[in-house]
């Protein structure tokens, strides 16, 4: 990657107008309370059924949009001991210690994050503020003896009811150890969270190339367009870039450097990640917010875009810029806190992402403009003229201490009403624009309008993405379930640990705490009794088949493949290749932890794969050996791995240099080769 290019800061036309600040309790009963952890996302909005959802000390708090919007500017002139949304506007769920609440891309679920527990919602049960909903379903993600917990949990657009979490134990506070998972709203069960990656400090997800138009309205490929994307910041460093196919069998990734900064003097730690640019239409590159510190100064903070291509083949090198002008960062009273740190929203027709960090005491939300498709434009921090138009953000408590952003939401209902001009009050207001959701650390909420003095590109938004909201909340097709086939009884000898199963129990052995799974049912599968849901066909049809143990047992292996080819590209890159023949690779039996003698992609045993590495858990691996087979040979910057449905188990395939799972330069084939249809039944028996 080229030297990161310096960039200040511009003044755009985007104006702020607060409507006020409201809690769901009193100010001194928040305070007794310790504050949301660095990674926390507590608020989330749905511009399609009109609700907006707040977590704070006391639970889930569940509201009209539109009705709180008006509540907020009526109360706008009270002390903040008064500014309290009255209790008939809204419900609590008394679920305790949410660090994370998200709508699914239909808006028809939702995911509460408590510990290492996910809790499934439906909206249509949320909707009705007369009953205190409960979740029905509950999937554990972290491991209880590794105190491990959900720093972060966000939906893939492209696959339905599909997301990734980040998943570390709360030891680990520089997530050298931290693993990307995947999982589904829909399953009922499965045996152990695909691990995409480990040592993750950040992850983001954006939108992919199919979803043009209305960036309120899902649209789910099921694998025929070219899938979901994704980009994680790997501890060594850098970000990686991926792009995930056939309902989540293919990963494609591409590792970009991140800095260095200053000439090329200091380099960077990744602590927050956002997409700024997607894949829009034609467009092969796409942006990225990337929040980071300098190695040798962890107290010197910077906000960088870095672009990267994403097209299939020779990869374009990567662009940096250090914006200046954004956050103004405390350490010294944020301490202790563990990222992820990044929040961020698009304002598509605007070409403008609203931004935050959680250790930002001043400035605490900026826009940022991302570069033009054609890189004639450089991103920037935008900043605001007028100063009785930027974002007001209260400060904390009677002491009035430094406040901290733990949440951002944009509304696009309406709600709110248009802005005044701030120029000229007698002047016809401003085109409808976004309203704005801002969670503190105080647990309080601060919702702002937000407008646009360009008159065209308001009016394009107004016309293009201001909906009002349905009245009817369908039933979520998540609801159904999709339950895996039974796990195959393990031969004598297995090592497999109960503890770290990915289990999917029924709400009510979890509703006032954290599940747990006892060693009997873990070996021997649980059954889940899950409510039947009633077909709704306003909704996106539920797929045959959720991640289940079929998708597990093929996609680890796949994507332990994919990211140990990334790993030796990294080690691998810096030495140059010599002309050693490569010796043929001894082939091992993959049966992912189930047999003592054999290597899993699970990592219970310590034999050695025919990549020469030895798996860890999750289906990672470690760096590759220059001692093994592939000591001769420079990986391609362009990794491809399938989980295809030929075979989770297959021989070598003739197409590969790699051996059992088939990995190609510029290509995607599938992952486990050519095997006959008879061991693909068994694999699946």
């Amino acid at each position: 990657m080229s030297p990161m290019q310096e960039v200040e800061s511009e003044v755009g036309g985007l104006v702020y107008q607060s409507l006020g600040t409201v809690g769901f309790s009193h100010p001194e009963e928040a305070a007794a309370f310790p504050v949301p952890p660095g990674y926390a996302k507590l608020v989330a909005v749905s511009s399609r059924y009109g609700l907006t959802l707040f977590a704070d000390h006391a639970g889930l708090c569940v509201t009209n949009t539109s009705r709180l919007a008006q509540v907020t500017e009526s109360l706008k002139e009270k002390l903040p001991a008064e500014q309290i949304v009255p209790g008939n506007d809204f419900s609590r769920i008394p679920l305790r210690e949410i660090t994370n609440v998200s709508f699914c891309p239909d808006e028809t679920t939702v995911a509460a994050v408590c510990g290492g527990t996910v809790h499934l919602f439906q909206t249509k049960d949320l909707a009705d503020l007369t009953t205190q909903a409960k979740a029905f379903r509950v999937q554990i993600l972290g491991d209880d003896d590794e105190c491990e917990l959900i720093r972060d949990l966000q939906w893939l657009v492209e696959f339905p009811f599909a997301y990734l979490a980040l998943v570390a134990s709360e030891r680990d506070t520089k997530c050298e150890h931290a693993k990307l998972v995947v999982g589904s709203a829909m399953s009922l069960d499965q045996l152990a969270p695909v691990a995409i990656a480990e040592g993750v400090r950040a992850f983001a997800v954006a939108r992919g190339p199919d979803d043009v138009g209305d960036e309120n309205v899902p649209k789910y490929s099921f694998g025929e367009g070219k899938g979901a994307l994704a980009a994680w910041a790997p501890f060594s460093g850098g970000v990686v870039v991926a792009r995930l196919t056939d309902g989540g069998y293919t990963a494609t990734m591409k590792h970009h450097g991140v800095g260095p900064c200053e000439d090329g003097s200091v380099d960077v730690h990744v602590d927050g990640l956002a997409f700024l640019v997607g894949e829009e239409g034609a467009n092969k590159t796409t942006a990225l917010l990337a929040l980071c510190v300098d190695k040798e100064d962890p107290e010197s903070h910077r906000a960088l875009c870095v672009t990267c291509d994403t097209s299939d083949g020779d990869t374009t090198p990567s662009a940096g810029y250090d914006m200046r002008g954004a956050f103004a960062i405390d350490d010294d009273e944020t301490s202790g806190l563990v990222g992820p740190y990044a929040h961020a929203r698009r304002v598509g027709a605007w070409r403008v992402a609203l931004a935050s960090h959680r250790k930002a005491w001043d400035n605490q939300l900026c826009a940022v403009r991302p570069p033009s498709a054609d890189g004639l434009v450089a991103p920037c921090v935008l900043d605001v003229e007028d100063d009785r138009c930027v974002p007001s953000i209260p400060l904390a408590g009677e002491d009035e201490d430094s406040n901290f952003v733990v949440g951002l939401a944009l509304d696009t209902t309406g709600a709110g009403g248009r802005m005044l001009h701030p120029a000229d009050k007698s002047r016809p207001r401003l085109p409808q624009g976004p309203l704005v959701f801002v969670a503190t650390a105080d647990a309080r909420l601060s919702v702002m309008r937000l407008g646009n003095l360009d008159e065209e590109l308001a009016m394009r938004f107004e016309a293009s993405s201001v909906k009002p909201a349905l009245a009817e909340v369908p039933l979520s097709p998540a609801l159904a379930g999709s339950p895996a086939p039974a796990p195959r009884p393990s031969p004598p000898g297995s090592a497999v640990k109960p503890s770290g199963r990915l289990c999917f129990e029924s709400p009510a052995a979890t509703w006032r705490g954290y599940a747990t799974s006892s060693p009997t049912a873990a070996t021997a599968g649980l059954k889940i009794s899950s409510p039947t849901a009633v077909p709704v066909s306003t909704t996106p049809p539920a797929p045959t088949s959720g991640f289940g143990a079929a998708f597990l047992a093929k996609a680890s292996a796949g994507y332990a493949a994919a990211q140990q080819a990334l790993e030796e590209e990294e080690s691998l890159a810096s030495k140059k290749p010599t002309p050693t023949l490569v010796p043929a690779a001894p082939v091992s039996q993959f049966n992912f932890g189930v047999a003592g003698s054999s290597a899993s992609a699970f990592g219970t045993t310590g034999a050695t794969t025919a990549f020469g590495t030895t798996p860890t858990a999750f289906g990672t691996t470690a760096a590759a050996s220059t001692a093994t087979a592939l000591s001769g040979f420079a990986p391609p910057a362009t990794t491809s791995a399938g989980f295809g449905a030929s075979s989770p188990f297959g021989a070598a395939s003739a197409a590969s240099s790699f051996g059992g799972f088939g990995q190609t330069s510029g290509a995607t084939v599938p992952a486990f080769g050519t095997a006959a249809a008879a061991a693909a039944a068994a694999a699946a028996a």
